[in-house]
């Protein structure tokens, strides 16, 4: 299991296996659902790097720089209950041949306790493929990633903080490995209800190594046409 575990480590950065894509971490969101029936337009940008792996004591290092550009829409099914679809896109990498990957997500999202707490469960897949395999076939990697949200909110709604927690299953024809991960967000506008920009930093962690990202969102919430 170990050894599993070093192969495929290696392997997310040369992005050679199933197991090769640099997983997708910031979730540029709150605890609070949209309400029901409001909808969600949202877009991101975001980077990944200072990815440092050793083995014999570790006299082997690596790092990257990799840079995604997202976008996600979302409805309120209930006032407890949010369904949406995330795209992510690669554009730029110093990785070699790590320079074609688009990330799809479904999220269902769970209100826990009021706006405080909520739980979401992307459901998502990776398609990519490197410039250095010999044939142009393609690999497509999926994912199931619970995530655990915690928001603060100020008493004047203009600034709030969110913690997440998550645990990412990596899956494909390679074989599958488990990410732990977690990110600190937050939010600022006029009316928090309304939109919101949100910066947000994180982390992931595999097999001793750890994957720093960091970006920034905004998101703009459409409110239901009252009849």
């Amino acid at each position: 299991m170990r050894n599993f575990t070093t192969l495929c480590t290696l392997f997310l950065l040369l992005s050679a296996s199933s197991c090769g894509v640099i997983p997708v971490n910031n979730s540029f969101e709150k605890a609070g659902t949209l309400k029901k029936g409001n909808v969600e337009v949202a877009g991101n940008v975001s980077a990944y790097s200072n990815m440092s792996l050793g083995w014999d004591g570790g006299s082997t290092k690596y790092r990257f720089g990799i840079k995604n550009v997202g976008a996600r829409v979302g409805i309120g099914l209930t006032d407890k209950t949010d369904l949406k679809f995330r795209y992510e896109r690669l554009v730029s990498s110093n990785l070699e041949g790590y320079n074609r990957m688009s990330y799809y997500s479904f999220i269902p999202k769970f209100a826990l306790t009021g706006d405080e707490f909520s739980l979401m469960v992307p459901v998502s897949l990776y398609h990519y493929k490197n410039d250095n395999w010999s044939d142009e076939s393609s690999s497509i990697t999926g994912s199931i990633a619970p995530h655990l949200l915690y928001t603060f909110t100020n008493t004047k709604k203009k600034v709030d903080f969110t913690v997440g927690l998550k645990g990412d299953l990596l899956f494909g024809e390679g074989g599958a490995i488990f990410l732990f991960g977690g990110s600190l967000g937050a939010g600022f506008s006029n009316d928090l209800t309304r939109w919101a920009v949100r910066p947000e930093v994180g982390a992931t962690f595999l097999s001793g190594s750890m994957i720093w990202s960091y970006g920034i969102g905004l998101h703009y919430i459409l409110p239901k046409k009252r009849g």
